[in-house]
């Protein structure tokens, strides 16, 4: 029970259209006592989906707003040559960004690059403190779902984003927890450890740090991305196990 995601939400970046569930986790008991860190109610988990059943309907959210972003107003002119006057989506869909705060080490990982991205900002629960890149990619392989699945998607860990943007906020304590940041942004924080108010927190911080740097959210993700290397994490799951 102390190594599972309890709660996963994400924000798409430039409406904050939200997507958040709880998860049932494995072998969950009636009347288990659970850590206070994530505050989820015992009877709320107890109805939750299990991690399979919550996975998907997280992908499904991602491909469908992947798959709706329309080009920004001004930017074609073809529309407006065909006499249309309703926008299309992009096509091919942008990839999937996935931006979390203190995601990532340990991922393994493959230098993916992409001028055509879609961002959104990615919380998790669980139990016990981890990373949220890597938990989700064990909780994929622990219930036998589909790594592929996240293939294609880049991940950025905001951390090392925030590290190297940190003057842009005056982070004079060195402190670049979320709690800390929300305070130098003016940013209300919410529940702590609450996945979509945690991943409403990191969206306003990285705002934050685009007004006071001029520049767009994409200009400061993208040169610290990376994609997961599927191969190498199967191949180590068959050398472990």
């Amino acid at each position: 029970m102390t190594d599972q995601i309890c709660e996963v939400a994400v924000a798409e970046a430039s409406s904050g259209a939200p997507f958040s569930t709880t998860v049932r986790p494995a072998g969950f008991l009636d009347g288990l006592r659970l850590p206070s860190v994530h505050g989820i109610e015992a009877a709320e988990l107890r109805q939750s989906p299990s991690f399979p059943v919550a996975f998907q309907h997280l992908l499904q959210f991602l491909h469908t707003i992947s798959e709706h972003v329309f080009p920004d107003a001004g930017s074609s002119d073809e529309e407006h040559d065909s006499g249309s006057t309703l926008p299309s989506p992009v096509f091919p869909p942008p990839r999937v960004l996935l931006a979390a705060h203190n995601g990532s080490p340990d991922l393994p990982a493959v230098i993916r690059r992409s001028s055509c991205v879609h961002m959104l900002f990615v919380g998790m629960c669980r139990p016990r403190s981890g990373f949220d890149f890597p938990m989700l990619v064990s909780e994929v392989l622990r219930h036998d779902c589909n790594l592929f699945a996240l293939a294609d998607f880049l991940f950025v860990d905001t951390l090392d984003v925030l590290r190297a943007y940190g003057g842009a906020l005056a982070v004079s304590d060195g402190c670049f927890k979320l709690q800390c940041l929300s305070r130098c942004c003016n940013c209300t924080e919410g529940r702590a450890h609450r996945a979509l108010e945690d991943t409403m927190v990191l969206r306003a911080v990285m705002e934050q740090i685009c007004v006071r740097t001029d520049r767009l959210v994409s200009v400061i993700l993208l040169p610290f991305s990376c994609g997961i290397d599927v191969e190498t994490t199967l191949l180590n799951r068959m050398w472990v196990g």
